[in-house]
């Protein structure tokens, strides 16, 4: 039909993580160039393309493949569906990304209604195996993605350490094996998937979302082994004041805190870290009855971590939900409010503070500081609450929720020891000098 653009016959999509690609601000750094220019060179020799065939048809690129002005979210589900194979950079960054996860899903479809046609998906390890999330999610964790022909020291530290340490023989090595693994692949023509709606809609391999019956019928884990995640944040039709949404999903869950450095979803980065220190993640969603539920979560000795999207609190329908959170004061919880330091929106001047006063400047960073103090005073001026005010990184927010998550264990195990009896002398209380102290017989249930 005139006026569509004509399909491209791309060999492979390159599916990667922004951050693995970035250097500082927009730009791509020296490593990733290098291999991505490297890999379509090569993939064009194995699969013995014409001269004629520009380098950017040979591979999808996503800051290649769209042109200025295409709908970017229509330009990449039309590259997906007409790639012949999919080439995954693995890393932790990878497995955090919704996107990569989109990706992913969308090649899962097309060789599930297309067996005959072979596997398309091919994962390269951009990081050392040691540094992918364990476990990995299950959509991928049969995969193989080491072989003796890629090299050993490949299989053992990644593509990015051949490139950083100058291991030209073995990067060589990995890269004729890989080009040839792709033109083999892709030999034939994979059908697109069909049934597929636009991107938005298709949900992330590596995040599945249980249906609302599913949902019902698991019980959120209990006990001093679970910790239960809290995420205070809306959908993007819910953030009428914001005029950028991309950090925001469908569901509270899909919130992105540190968009645009970084597409790890709420959702993934506080389990994974729970994970790591030895506890089950579970969710516990916000609801109009929470202040029982964190109620309840203390009496099982469940741990609550509660992460607070700073711009929720221009939500109206969430005011509850902030003075449900202003009310707690049990051990078992912990507050964290992530800022994105590179969120735009956040240093420009606050309309509403512009329209009562035009001669002002204050940001909408500082007017959602005010509102956020003012929503949670008390566990601002607090100590009875784990709170952390202000976490401007993702790897400040792994640290932060990691050392919450310490305290919160031991505050859980310090109250079951009092309840039990089993406090040492050292950890009661002590009188100033000089105090006097009361008879055993006039102690509660104290014997003369």
């Amino acid at each position: 039909m005139n006026g569509e653009p004509k399909a491209i016959d791309y060999r492979f999509f390159l599916s990667y993580s922004r951050r693995d690609a970035k250097e500082q601000g927009q730009k791509e750094n020296a490593w990733f160039t290098r291999f991505r220019e490297n890999l379509v060179r090569d993939v064009a020799r194995e699969a013995k393309l014409p001269d004629n065939v520009p380098e950017d048809q040979v591979g999808f690129y996503d800051r290649q493949g769209i042109d200025l002005g295409n709908p970017w979210r229509t330009a990449l589900l039309d590259a997906l569906q007409q790639s012949r194979v999919l080439i995954c950079l693995y890393s932790q960054n990878y497995f955090l990304s919704e996107y990569c996860g989109k990706e992913f899903e969308v090649f899962l479809r097309r060789q599930a209604q297309n067996p005959t046609f072979g596997v398309r998906i091919i994962p390269v390890l951009w990081d050392a195996p040691r540094k992918l999330p364990e476990p990995l999610p299950h959509c991928v964790a049969e995969a193989q993605f080491t072989h003796k022909s890629l090299g050993d020291v490949y299989a053992e530290k990644g593509v990015l350490h051949l490139l950083r340490m100058a291991m030209n023989h073995e990067y060589q090595k990995f890269l004729e094996a890989v080009a040839e693994k792709i033109a083999r692949a892709g030999e034939t023509i994979l059908p697109p998937a069909r049934g597929l709606g636009p991107i938005d809609q298709i949900g992330s391999a590596f995040h599945p979302v249980p249906s609302p019956a599913a949902a019902a019928r698991t019980p959120a884990p209990q006990g001093v082994k679970a910790a239960l995640m809290v995420y205070v944040a809306g959908a993007a039709t819910d953030y009428e004041t914001r005029t950028n949404r991309k950090a925001y999903g469908a569901a509270s869950f899909e919130w992105q805190p540190y968009h645009p450095d970084s597409e790890a979803m709420a959702g993934a980065l506080g389990p994974n870290v729970v994970s790591s220190r030895g506890l089950f993640p579970g969710e516990l969603p916000v609801t109009a009855d929470l202040s029982t539920k964190l109620q309840e979560a203390e009496d099982k000795n469940t741990m609550v971590l509660i992460l607070v999207d700073p711009w929720a609190v221009e939500i109206a329908t969430f005011s509850q939900v902030f003075a449900s959170v202003d009310r707690i004061r049990l051990s078992n919880c912990g507050v964290i409010i992530p800022w994105s330091p590179n969120d735009p929106e956040l240093g420009e001047i606050d309309p509403d503070a512009e329209k009562a006063n035009p001669s002002s400047t204050r940001t909408r960073r500082e007017v959602l500081q005010g509102r956020l103090l003012a929503s949670l005073s008390h566990i601002w001026n607090d100590k009875d609450v784990v709170f952390v005010k202000r976490v401007e990184s993702e790897e400040s927010f792994k640290l932060a929720l990691g050392q919450a998550i310490d305290a919160i264990r031991k505050r859980i195990s310090d109250r079951g020891r009092l309840l039990r009896g089993e406090a040492s002398p050292e950890d009661l209380p002590t009188l100033p000098p000089g105090t006097a102290s009361v008879p055993a017989n006039e102690l509660p249930g104290g014997k003369p």
